[in-house]
């Protein structure tokens, strides 16, 4: 579980700060709105680290071998240089101590491994360095973007929460809804809620391990002698804990819930809706904009 500041420390202010003070674990928040550590927002170029729980973040001092504190910067640095589509990367931290820090984003190797690894060394870093000559980078979180180039985008929705934060988590909100009032299916094989490809969530994850919980409410109307069936996959992974089933002895419409828990992978975990029939009826099942996915993320 990510370690927050204590309060106490979130008193100390740049004006009397100096490297003799106890080191501070990272204070801000990766955030797309501009002095907004907790805010939301969709296809944003530009991404701020916001001060959170103090204004300070640890930075590795090459002269003196040690980790010392710095300043958090007011300031966002823009993501539009990611050369890949749909890229993941980590957000660093680095900078003088005692001076505003600066950040910088280093791409991933592939969607769920990183180039340089995430090590340890009192914190949380990435090791640029070469053998006996370390070069750290204070690890604050990772991200995963959509578009290429000068049109790479981030989104932190309730449906996309491709920002996450290695310190300071704060619960939010995934959640995505078929909107279609209604559809028939009798196929036995299963298949994505209303053969939509948009029902789904996704969440990046910096870390292995992560608590994935995910809601999902479904409602249909099925013929005596059939069913109806949901469940849902984490990463293309069906289980069968998650099955709901609506049999064809009510009149009317049903609904049924199921959940999914697990952990998380490394890089974007895709959450996804699935129903099929079976008994050989035709179910109509129900969107309306209220059924489908919803749980938190801690991001």
């Amino acid at each position: 579980m990510p370690i927050e500041n204590p309060s106490s420390q979130a008193t100390f202010s740049a004006e009397n700060f100096s490297s003799s003070f106890p080191l501070f674990l990272p204070g801000g928040r990766l955030s797309l709105v501009q002095n907004d550590p907790t805010g939301s927002a969709t296809d944003a170029a530009t991404l701020f680290y916001v001060p959170y729980a103090s204004s300070f973040v640890p930075v590795w001092n090459d002269s003196a071998n040690a980790w010392e504190n710095a300043v958090i910067p007011s300031a966002g640095v823009s993501i539009s240089f990611l050369p890949l589509p749909n890229a993941s990367a980590d957000v660093v931290a680095f900078g003088s101590p005692g001076s505003e820090v600066r950040l910088a984003i280093q791409g991933w190797a592939g969607n769920t491994a990183r180039l340089f690894p995430l090590s340890s060394n009192g914190l949380r870093c990435l090791d640029y360095g070469a053998g006996a000559n370390p070069r750290y980078r204070t690890y604050l979180g990772s991200i995963r973007t959509t578009g290429t180039g000068s049109a790479s985008r981030l989104q932190d929705s309730n449906q996309f929460r491709h920002v996450w934060n290695a310190y300071n988590q704060i619960a939010k909100t995934v959640s995505v809804y078929e909107n279609a009032a209604s559809w028939l299916y009798s196929g036995t094989a299963g298949r994505l809620l209303n053969n939509n490809a948009n029902n789904r969530v996704e969440l990046m994850s910096g870390l292995v391990g992560q608590s994935l919980d995910v809601s999902g409410k479904f409602s249909a109307y099925v013929p005596a002698g059939s069913g109806a069936y949901f469940a849902i996959a984490a990463n293309g992974s069906y289980d069968a804990s998650t099955l709901g089933v609506i049999a064809g002895l009510t009149p009317g419409e049903t609904s049924v819930d199921c959940r999914y828990t697990g952990r998380s992978i490394l890089g974007v975990n895709t959450i996804q809706a699935f129903e099929s029939t079976g008994g050989g009826g035709t179910a109509t099942i129900y969107g309306y904009g209220r059924n489908g996915l919803r749980g938190v993320w801690l991001c």
